[in-house]
């Protein structure tokens, strides 16, 4: 009679089957998550908005339309 107990079980009933990886696995994530976040928060926060590389680009125009691909193919 236990058998038929068991095997009548359906894994997908709504029971609560627990977390597949494990606790230590989960907390382990977020660890990760949380020092990414922290660490994004820490170098928007420090870092200056004006440094090389951030401004705009300048546009740069050819000297002739003979120019490596603006002349017309014939």
């Amino acid at each position: 009679m236990k058998e038929d107990k068991q095997e009548a079980r359906d894994p997908f009933d709504g029971d609560y089957i627990g977390n597949i990886w494990g606790w230590k696995f989960s907390f382990i994530g977020l660890g990760m998550i949380l020092f990414f976040v922290l660490l994004m928060w820490y170098r928007y926060a420090t870092l200056d908005p004006d440094r090389p590389g951030t401004s705009p680009m300048e546009e740069v125009r050819a000297d002739s339309l003979n120019a490596e691909g603006l002349a017309p193919v014939e």
